[in-house]
């Protein structure tokens, strides 16, 4: 697969995310956002698996996904990438870490188009993580 082909089907997987979740940016908390960034990472990982693509590539197609579907400046793109970054490589960051393994799980479903599932998966993850639930297990 082509960077460019990548690219632009990871850009589409976040815009499908909106749709299975019936949500416009708008109506995102900050914290909605980021988890769903870090979720979306995930499944993009898999495509990238699946497909050879580098990891230098990935993190570029999620700057370049935070920048034109989550509209956030290229700075604080960059910001979120290192923190993708770094909950992956140093356990640094608890809740990404687990919104990306949950991400990587929910893939073979939505690629079924599977969309209740990953309604349900990703709504009950944003529940439990904005709630502080799962600091109860």
């Amino acid at each position: 697969m082509e960077e460019e082909k990548f690219l632009l089907e990871s850009k589409q997987l976040v815009e499908n995310l909106f749709e299975i979740l019936e949500v416009d940016l708008e109506e995102l908390t900050e914290q909605e956002k980021q988890l769903i960034i870090a979720y979306s990472f995930g499944m993009i990982s898999i495509i990238a698996e699946e497909n050879k693509i580098l990891l230098c590539k990935q993190y570029f197609a999620i700057e370049k996904v935070i920048v034109e579907v989550f509209k956030y400046s290229k700075e604080k793109a960059i910001k979120i990438v290192k923190d993708i970054e770094a909950s992956t490589e140093k356990e640094d960051n608890e809740v990404l870490r687990i919104m990306i393994h949950q991400g990587k799980q929910i893939y073979p479903k939505y690629k079924i188009k599977n969309y209740n599932e990953v309604y349900d998966s990703l709504t009950n993850l944003i529940d439990v993580i904005v709630t502080g639930e799962y600091k109860n297990y």
